[in-house]
């Protein structure tokens, strides 16, 4: 071992991992596996979480497609502020904090703000 991994925490060795397996080999096959798993536990846990924030804090019945049109926006902000949040806690969780934290970046910058981050870095001097 070098002395930069011996040096490494257990926490920044868990944020900091990168698995990029050959493609279509077993170890990529059980990547996949795992990333599919962190995205349905995302949704399914993302839809409870939005469906008590709307019903207790905001008093807002109703369905989604079914109406009042008050819940299915409300529905729609609000799944797609938490998603994000949750697909990263989840992609932690399962030990794959880098991977979701690229699509979280992507998910949450858009827009203005995707402009403004894009400026900022292609204004950072690139180290040699």
């Amino acid at each position: 071992m070098s002395d930069n991994t011996k040096n490494k925490t257990f926490l920044e060795k868990y944020l900091n991992n990168t698995y990029e397996y050959p493609r279509f080999s077993s170890k990529w096959f059980m990547e996949m596996s795992l990333v599919m798993v962190v995205f349905a536990c995302t949704g399914s846990s993302a839809l409870y979480i939005v469906k008590y924030l709307l019903r207790n804090m905001w008093q807002v019945e109703g369905t989604v497609f079914g109406g009042p049109w008050q819940y299915t926006l409300a529905y729609f902000v609000t799944m797609f502020t938490i998603y994000p949040f949750v697909l990263l806690s989840y992609g932690t969780l399962f030990g794959r904090h880098q991977y979701f934290k690229k699509i979280f970046m992507r998910m949450v910058s858009f827009g203005r703000l995707r402009a403004l981050l894009s400026k900022s870095f292609k204004s950072q001097p690139k180290s040699q």
